[in-house]
């Protein structure tokens, strides 16, 4: 009878998991050779649950796995897939299709092998209404007007069934809110704002907006969509433009400062608390209805930037976590940025224009110099959103026409959209997993 002894690479318990259950079935294929590593959860009957009890004695036994080497037959674990030998993610929106073009049918569709995200909304305005529109994994809506609103000048959500859109009327800030694409939105005026100009949800219950009163700058409290709305003055900004955060007790936003001369952030350690207001050196407001800051995302509490304009150009900001001292560099060939995304910490995106053409620049990182690409057949380009690396998009405009732009990742394939029933776009969100 076969036993522990007979595998001295196998010990206690993991010994007789392997001789009374793995070795059996694996004999069936005729190889002891070919193990695969899984999941702990894993009921592949091939699986080294803990590769590092091999020994090494079988060479497949560290491969398979999500960032280990491909298996023989350039085999991965489910959810995974064979890329340049290693096994990447597959299925999820920006990632790889599986096999068999697959993504996960409630999230993506797979375009050229990227699953690309199919619940992405932009918003602006048409006339005197403000506007949304949505892109369904295969075309973009005719953007629908929202009543008791003049322009949506930002877009945020939780979720599948929690967006949110901000933006202005002709008297008052305004919020507006969706379960969905196919639902009708409730829309009322937030007194004490002028104009919201950005939101950001860290969940159904903790939503931000920030935007002015005309004198200073305003953020805005939600425990939810039927709760009511709290305002709350913040001195040292005229206005606020942009806002993000990496946790319930990490946010930000950026705008410009009470003399209107040079851009601003803002940190909150959660709702409520006491923000910390500070100027941005080497920012400045081109061009003012913008802010001198305009944006601002990060892929976590220790990767955060920011864009906006100095005198000349656009700028980008970047801090390693609150507190720290910002990285502030100028753009070349733009005269201002209006909107940043990013894949991950190695794939940051902005956009924005040069004066009469778009740019789009990319960063491998913060400490990478940017590459700047000048779209010739773009006016301008206002924002920007990103699933992940092979799944990026920006509005904006073509000549009288609002667009939608994808980059099947930075150097990948552009493909331009012509999105009807809206002057202007302005925001850009989408749900990506």
């Amino acid at each position: 009878m076969i036993g522990c002894d007979d595998y001295p690479e196998q010990s206690g318990r993991d010994c007789w998991r392997f001789v009374l259950i793995v070795l059996p079935v694996v004999s069936c294929f005729g190889d002891l050779d070919k193990f695969i590593a899984c999941r702990p959860t894993s009921t592949d009957p091939r699986c080294i649950v803990d590769a590092a009890a091999d020994g090494g004695e079988h060479p497949d036994a560290l491969c398979g796995a999500v960032g280990a080497p491909c298996c023989t037959n350039s085999s991965c674990e489910p959810g995974s897939i064979c890329g340049g030998g290693v096994c990447q993610p597959c299925g999820r929106a920006g990632e790889a299709c599986c096999t068999s073009g697959a993504c996960d049918p409630t999230r993506a569709v797979c375009v050229a092998n990227t699953c690309v995200a199919t619940d992405v909304w932009s918003s602006g305005n048409s006339g005197s209404m403000g506007t949304v529109t949505h892109w369904d994994g295969m075309t973009w809506s005719a953007s629908a007007s929202v009543s008791q609103t003049s322009y949506l000048y930002g877009l945020g959500g939780s979720g599948p069934s929690d967006i949110w859109a901000v933006g202005a009327n002709a008297s008052a800030g305004v919020v507006a809110h969706w379960t969905s694409w196919a639902a009708t939105p409730s829309a009322y005026a937030v007194s004490g704002t002028s104009f919201l100009d950005a939101v950001w949800a860290n969940g159904p219950g903790d939503v931000w907006a920030v935007g002015g009163n005309g004198s200073n700058g305003i953020v805005v409290h939600w425990q939810g969509w039927s709760g009511l709305p709290i305002v709350s003055v913040v001195r040292g900004a005229c206005c606020l433009t942009g806002v993000w955060g990496s946790s319930a007790g990490d946010v930000w936003a950026v705008g410009t400062d009470e003399n209107v001369s040079t851009g601003v952030v803002v940190h909150w350690a959660g709702w409520p608390s006491t923000p910390t207001v500070a100027p941005v050196d080497g920012t400045a407001c081109s061009i003012m209805e913008r802010g001198c800051l305009s944006k601002i995302w990060g892929s976590g509490p220790t990767d955060v930037w920011a864009v906006g304009g100095s005198i000349t150009s656009g700028v980008a900001a970047h801090w390693a976590g609150w507190p720290s001292t910002p990285t502030v560099s100028t753009v070349p060939g733009s005269l201002i940025l209006t909107g940043v995304w990013g894949g991950g910490p190695t794939d940051i995106w902005a956009v924005g224009d040069n004066g009469s053409r778009a740019v789009v620049s990319h960063w491998g990182g913060p400490q990478a110099r940017p590459t700047v690409s000048a779209e010739m057949d773009l006016n301008g380009l206002n924002a920007v959103w990103s699933s992940g690396a092979g799944d990026v998009w920006a509005v904006g405009k073509s000549g009288s026409n609002s667009v939608g732009v994808h980059w099947a990742g930075w150097g990948g394939t552009r493909t331009t959209f012509m999105i009807s029933g809206s002057s202007a776009l302005s925001a850009l969100w989408g749900v990506a997993r």
